[in-house]
């Protein structure tokens, strides 16, 4: 279960169905902000009165993957995962984000997986989990450590705001 904790003046908003105030910038992000490193606004362009994606924009599939060891043990799969799984996504073309450790749950992590399309996506999930680091290695080491876990499959709306993290492995 993912919780969300909202500032007062949006919990009152969505609480009431008025929209939140108090939530605009002042200032931009300073330089090398994570949020202004995510943030790139998607270039649309205006046709016959209506939106379509200009040949720049790419929307891409993302899951949004929750996992939760069995006690004790998200470390060793933090571990195995920053280590030898997540490379050898990244090397194979998958972009992602994480891990990112549950501040309320020392069992619980989440990570985003991001494709440019769900045909990219068969492709590429096949690559790596029927290439032999997984099925010779990774898998039998990986698996007895989850007790369970969900992936919600999305796609980006076409406003959505993605940018290079300035890491080796942001999306």
């Amino acid at each position: 279960m993912i919780s969300f904790h909202l500032p007062p003046k949006a919990a009152n908003a969505a609480v009431s169905g008025h929209p939140a105030t108090g939530f605009s910038r002042p200032r931009p992000l300073p330089e090398g902000a994570f949020f202004r490193a995510l943030a790139k606004p998607i270039t649309l362009t205006d046709s016959t009165s209506s939106l379509v994606r200009s040949k720049e924009v790419h929307l891409m599939i993302v899951e949004i993957r929750t996992y939760r060891t069995k006690p004790g043990r998200r470390a060793d799969f933090v571990d195995l995962f920053e280590k030898r799984a997540g490379p050898t996504q990244v090397s194979l073309g998958m972009k992602l984000i994480g891990p990112l450790l549950d501040l309320e749950n020392p069992d619980a992590f989440v990570w985003l997986r991001s494709f440019p399309s769900l045909e990219e996506r068969d492709r590429l999930k096949e690559a790596f989990y029927e290439g032999a680091l997984w099925k010779n290695e990774l898998e039998v080491l990986v698996m007895p450590l989850l007790e369970d876990y969900s992936v919600v499959l999305s796609e980006a709306s076409p406003r959505c705001f993605v940018g290079p993290l300035g890491s080796r492995r942001g999306l």
